[in-house]
């Protein structure tokens, strides 16, 4: 049986609060979009998208709160984004994303992605942060509509529980001449 949240938090310090990041078997918390590799074995990683989320800054009075996304491959940071900061309090959120990450035709191995929040105080020091992996991804090929996976060998990988989370598997296979 999976949770109703999935989205795994990997570590926090000092003052933060928890984001608002929806990443369960009904609402994936991330999407693989793969090419489709004609002459080929298998479709390619193209790009996996981290749909819009929101969290609170855990002050009453508006505070920034910073967000990166990272992309692992195999484990190993691949590619973090830029800083994006936004305005909160414990009333009024700030929302972040969708943030896209675009790949090259020729990647391999297992991709997973890891949010960042950073919160400051009021003058503008780090106060605190929260990291967090996404475990439920879905699949779509190219423009065709979503469909979601369980597991299958090259496609995106269903979270199962904590020990095996999701991802998204890039298998590049060079086109199979005649």
């Amino acid at each position: 049986m999976t949770p109703a949240d999935a989205f795994t938090r990997l570590g926090s310090q000092g003052t933060f609060h928890e984001p608002n990041v929806v990443d369960e078997s009904s609402s994936p918390g991330a999407l693989c979009v793969y090419r489709d590799g004609a002459g080929t074995v298998d479709d390619t990683l193209a790009q996996i998208r981290v749909p819009k989320f929101f969290t609170h800054a855990p002050y009453r009075r508006k505070t920034w709160v910073g967000y990166q996304m990272t992309v692992l491959r195999n484990g190993t940071p691949h590619f973090t984004t830029k800083l994006v900061k936004a305005k909160a309090n414990l009333e009024e959120v700030a929302f972040f994303g969708p943030t896209t990450w675009k790949t090259n035709r020729d990647l391999t191995g297992e991709y997973q992605v890891v949010l960042k929040l950073t919160y400051y105080n009021q003058k503008g020091k780090v106060k605190g942060t929260y990291r967090g992996r996404i475990d439920v991804y879905n699949q779509k090929l190219g423009t065709a509509a979503a469909s979601h996976s369980l597991g299958d060998p090259g496609d995106a990988w269903d979270y199962t529980d904590a020990s095996t989370p999701g991802h998204c598997t890039a298998v590049y296979a060079p086109p199979v001449l005649p």
